[in-house]
């Protein structure tokens, strides 16, 4: 298993340490923060620390770090994706493939031949040191059962035993599992650690040969674990179909299928699943683009626009189009958006939207009109 020290969260982790040290932690925490910002890296490199026997002889101590070469450090990092350390449970639904945290994962069921669950692991003594560690990565995940049995490991805990709870979607958990959990923020990153963490992964991961970084940067917005995620999907192809539209030049119908010719892994167990995948994405991409615009035009500075090619589609958008037609054409796409999480159909969804865009952008006289009649 990969542990890294999490650029721009380091300082945030080494204050849990310390409130560790000093037994006032909670045992149960909830990691959130924006998709991709690095909140699950920052909770391995949490658990690995809480489990490492040399955690405050590796540097001063506002420098805390695990020392990466005692045996819990290196049992935490070793084998494939669950390590192998005894007093360290992994709960990863992306690893296992799983588009929800089932029961299972959480409670002890009659029948159940599979690994071990939150319940019977917490229930057992640590086997080396004093803590045993439980991640649940994407918390927002865990089906309702699934919740209702966590909250019995919430009201019960033991003695050394911490809780990570990893989510970008706090408010899917219910309020009884958050009113029990201590809450800790992880925002963007800053550009510089942005590029730092692309820079370092893009040796190492062949989906980014080739790619502009820089541009999915911009579209990560601090978020540099979106950028692995956004070159799978073809996201800077994505908004290049969309481009002659937002530029007045192209037809709704022509852009929408322009969007299904581009080539993208989108996740989701049923094909109808990852149709959705891209055009929530597709939507998104237009969304950003059109609140950057609507910035540039409440407040007549270009540089509210951000980076990159959204940027310069946004300020050619304010540059010709007045606030309410700005603002019409975003809260179209934003009622489609959350049409998409009510299973309106995704192709149907995708013209709707892009044709209501058009009627607020302009396009060729006709284009759409032809198109149809054709």
């Amino acid at each position: 298993m990969r542990v890294v020290e999490p650029l721009g969260h380091a300082d945030a982790i080494r204050g849990l340490w310390r409130a560790a040290a000093a037994d006032r932690l909670s045992h149960a925490l909830l990691v959130r923060g924006p998709q991709g910002v690095g909140k699950f890296t920052a909770c391995v490199w949490l658990a690995q620390g809480l489990l490492c026997r040399d955690l405050a002889a590796a540097g001063a101590v506002d420098d805390w770090r695990p020392c990466g070469t005692c045996p819990s450090c290196k049992k935490v990092a070793s084998g494939e994706w669950r390590g192998n350390h005894p007093d360290f449970l992994r709960v990863d639904p992306v690893e296992e493939g799983w588009d929800e945290i089932p029961i299972q994962a959480v409670a002890e069921r009659s029948g159940d031949s599979g690994g071990p669950c939150v319940g019977s692991f917490l229930k057992l003594r640590p086997a080396e040191g004093a803590n045993r560690v439980v991640l649940v990565r994407e918390a927002e995940r865990l089906n309702l059962p699934a919740q209702n049995a966590l909250l019995k490991t919430l009201e019960e805990p033991s003695a050394g035993t911490f809780l990570l709870l990893e989510a970008s979607r706090p408010d899917s958990l219910l309020p009884t599992i958050r009113s029990r959990v201590l809450e800790v923020r992880l925002g963007a990153l800053s550009d510089a650690d942005t590029e730092a963490v692309l820079a370092a992964s893009a040796a190492d991961d062949e989906a980014l040969a080739g790619l502009d970084l820089i541009e999915l940067a911009v579209l990560a917005r601090g978020a540099p674990g979106e950028v692995l995620r956004l070159a799978r999907t073809g996201a800077l192809a994505l908004l290049a179909a969309a481009t002659p539209l937002l530029e007045g030049r192209g037809d709704a119908l022509a852009a929408a299928a322009a969007v299904w010719e581009v080539d993208g892994e989108y996740q989701g167990g049923t094909a109808l699943a990852r149709d959705r995948g891209r055009v929530r994405l597709t939507l998104e991409l237009l969304r950003d683009v059109l609140a950057g615009a609507l910035r540039v035009a409440a407040t007549g500075d270009p540089a509210q626009a951000g980076r990159g090619e959204p940027a310069r589609l946004a300020q050619g958008l304010s540059a010709r189009l007045g606030t309410q037609a700005l603002t019409d054409g975003l809260d179209g796409l934003l009622r489609v958006r959350r049409d998409i999480d009510l299973n309106l159909d995704p192709g149907a969804a995708l013209e709707r939207a892009l044709v209501g865009l058009e009627a607020q952008l302009g396009s060729p006289a006709g284009a759409t009109g032809a198109r149809r009649r054709g």
